[in-house]
């Protein structure tokens, strides 16, 4: 090769300057080759979609949140357009005054350049003092106009800004675990603590303002960027204004929140009888089981956000200051209800949208509700009708006259026995869903009352003499106790203990019943002929025979109606095997047995109908996804059921039964039926609770925890348990369970 080139180029310097030129040749390839990749690589494109990105603006589209009705399509929550005032997060937190005092004090350059470090603190807080009164005046005028007070406001800032901080904390730690997990080694806090989104945002403040008060923030507002533009001394005060803004928005609804019910008089017991009707107006009318909305927190925002940390979108997440259900359907149902935004990308070079994702709205929820039955309920347990204050027929003879009228706290529920639907749940005291607004502290911090508890999903009551129906389906159903065997009944269970599982009958007038049979036994509610049952369960079947009939009637169990707070109340004691006297207990609804009113309602329906398997159910549509329930191993004989319905019927319709009358002593001690409803065959089963001490925990005025027990009155929580059957119907169609505390 080099022989041959000496023979083409004799020349050291033509040799040479080959030699040059292909050097260059190769840098230029090398240029060129650098060149194309910039033009056409990932180099490119990263500079080419960062700089359309600076040319693109992305705007969300508010999707609108699904409706709520009941089951004749009666609207019971539901989105409608509004407005809303926001505040900038530094406004909220106090830095806008710290921004705009150090923007002040360093405009005249030579004299700040002079000031030590200490002077030119000095300065800005001597400046800031005028800018943090005028947002403090600001923030009064805005209570002032909205009717809110003032330290409520300044309750929703702090709020709001601790939110933000905890959000902030919660997506820092989420960035450390993510930027860890790509690398694959630990990464310090700080190179990823950096300030959110959310802390150069808007932040709402007050919601739902009426078209007067819009205007009148308008108005504010405008000053504030006059004074802003002009430089104008004289409306500083103004300048606050301009760190808040009126936003459209969608405000929740809930139109039959209130309701005003006409109610007959004519029936009632004693004094509280009168010809005329009168009308009651109940609030909050199925407020425990539509639920209530809340703003996003930080775990809901980190969970599923809006917004990832790469900018994408999750158009079904959330941002902060979004509304979510809290508690109830709005809870139960949010992945139904939520619907998801839309996403409008506008090219700011054009000002045209090049493209735009339609939001999708929320799904409408029909629940199995009857709002209209669910008022007349509430109105009828409203202490102004009469029933649920103490009365007289309600007082022991020792026990002091003063505990007359007090209101009486309780929960009744209505369910269609066929289907399990739920047609009314009513939680006393009514909590009204405008004073959740207004003061709600005087829900929350009731400790005694307890207005937001949902009594009849979620408080378990010893059921008392309610489920002794239980226990005589089940004997009889077992071939353990004869349709029309009679019972040899004692005054006490126990011969060696007279004054441990007595007969009220006994008690009071030391006699025993003699020979009964199961339907005279729960006429009278005859607490040995049940223990006696519960014996021969366990000599058959062993001490678990009788807590799995329970079992198959729903206690222990989630009725079913997918609200998060339906509890299972109890049944057993976890951990260990029954003892035999604790069985016994639990055949007169005493011991380690509690259950909710709507736990004694599906029982009933699940008694009436001899369907094991029947859920309560709340949802109609979309229907909520549920595990099918396993075949029961038990079946309630006919047999057994024609024994509970006389039972109960007799109970409710005889002199001697405990669900007949009442013993008004306004009048002599006369006995009044209870149930006098026309064209209804009625069948009844009441019982009465031991109730304890209520427990109770609450936060006292220095934010500390504290808890104890409230000591009550030596009364018995009330219970009662109803089948109702139309003239013509084949049996039972529907079940009403109420329990009444402290009601004797």
């Amino acid at each position: 090769m080099r022989k041959t080139l000496r023979n083409v180029l004799p020349s050291m310097f033509h040799r040479r300057l080959l030699l040059l030129a292909g050097a260059m040749v190769a840098v230029l390839c090398v240029l060129g080759a650098a060149t194309t990749m910039l033009a056409t690589g990932e180099s490119h494109r990263a500079a080419r979609d960062l700089a359309e990105a600076k040319l693109r603006d992305q705007q969300e589209i508010q999707t609108k949140r699904g409706s709520i009705l009941d089951r004749h399509g009666l609207v019971l929550a539901e989105d409608e357009p509004g407005w809303e005032l926001a505040a900038h997060f530094d406004l909220l937190t106090g830095k806008w005054g710290y921004k705009q005092a150090y923007a002040d004090a360093s405009r005249d350059k030579l004299a700040w350049g002079e000031m030590t470090q200490d002077q030119r603190e000095a300065r800005v807080a001597e400046l800031q003092r005028e800018y943090d009164q005028q947002t403090q005046a600001m923030f009064q005028t805005l209570a002032e106009m909205s009717g809110v007070n003032l330290q409520e406001v300044q309750d929703r800032r702090r709020q709001t800004v601790e939110r933000i901080h905890q959000m902030q904390n919660y997506l820092w730690q989420l960035w450390q675990q993510q930027e860890s997990k790509e690398r694959g080694e630990p990464v310090p806090l700080e190179e990823v603590a950096k300030p959110i989104k959310a802390e150069t945002e808007h932040h709402v403040l007050l919601a739902d303002l009426s078209d007067g008060l819009r205007l009148q923030i308008e108005k504010f507002i405008d000053e504030g960027r006059r004074a802003q533009l002009d430089g104008d001394e004289q409306a500083r005060s103004a300048l606050p204004w301009t760190m808040v803004q009126l936003r459209r928005t969608t405000v929740r609804r809930y139109p039959m929140d209130r309701m005003t019910v006409q109610l007959d008089r004519s029936t009632l017991p004693g004094p509280l009888a009168k010809d005329k009707p009168v009308e009651i107006e109940v609030a909050g009318v199925g407020l425990h089981l539509i639920g209530m909305m809340r703003q996003a927190w930080g775990e809901d925002v980190g969970d599923q956000p809006l917004i990832d940390r790469h900018g994408g979108y999750y158009l079904s997440g959330y941002k902060d200051g979004d509304q979510l259900g809290r508690s109830g359907i709005e809870q139960a149902m949010e992945a139904q209800l939520r619907g998801v935004r839309g996403l409008r990308t506008i090219n700011l070079a054009t000002g045209q949208a090049s493209s735009e994702i339609e939001p999708a709205a929320g799904h409408d929820v029909m629940l199995t509700l009857d709002i209209r039955l669910q008022a007349q309920v509430q109105a009828i347990m409203s202490p102004k009708f009469g029933l649920m204050v103490t009365q007289p027929w309600h007082l022991k003879v020792d026990e002091p006259q003063e505990l007359l009228g007090t209101a009486l706290n309780g929960s009744a529920v209505v369910i269609d026995i066929a289907s399990g639907d739920v047609l009314a749940a009513v939680s006393m005291p009514e909590a009204p869903r405008d004073l959740l607004t207004q003061d709600p502290g005087l829900l929350w911090n009731d400790a005694i009352n307890q207005p937001m508890l949902n009594r009849a999903l979620s408080v378990p009551y010893q059921p008392g003499s309610t489920l002794k129906t239980i226990v005589l389906a089940a004997v009889v159903s077992e071939g353990l106790l004869g349709e029309h065997e009679l019972v040899d009944t004692p005054g006490f269970l126990w011969p060696d203990k007279p004054t441990v599982f007595r007969d009220w009958y006994w008690k009071q007038y030391q006699l025993t019943r003699g020979q009964i049979d199961g339907v005279r036994a729960i006429e009278v509610s005859s607490n040995p002929f049940f223990g006696m049952m519960a014996e021969r369960l366990i000599k058959r079947h062993g001490r678990d025979r009788l807590p799995q009939w329970f079992a198959a009637l729903g206690l222990g169990q989630k009725p079913g109606t997918g609200l998060p707070e339906e509890i299972s109340g109890m049944l057993g004691v976890a951990g260990r095997e029954l003892e035999h006297n604790e069985v016994c207990f639990m055949s007169i609804g005493q011991g380690p047995v509690a259950l909710t009113p709507l736990q004694a309602a599906l029982a009933y329906a699940r008694l009436a109908s001899g369907d094991l398997t029947k859920r309560a159910r709340l949802v109609v549509s979309p229907p909520l996804p549920a595990d099918p329930l396993e075949p029961s191993p038990f079946k309630i004989s006919s047999a057994a059921k024609r024994m509970v319905f006389e039972g109960m019927q007799r109970s409710a319709g005889t002199s001697d039964g405990t669900t007949h009358h009442i013993n008004d002593p306004t009048n002599g001690m006369n006995r009044e039926p209870i149930f006098n409803v026309k064209g209804v065959r009625v069948m009844a089963k009441s019982g009465t609770a031991d109730p304890g001490n209520v427990r109770w925990i609450d936060f006292n005025r220095n934010g500390e925890l504290e808890e104890g027990e409230i000591e009550q009155s030596p009364r018995d929580h009330a219970w009662v348990v109803v089948l109702v059957e139309p003239e013509g119907a084949p049996g039972p169609t529907h079940v009403i369970a109420c329990v009444v505390e402290y009601a004797g």
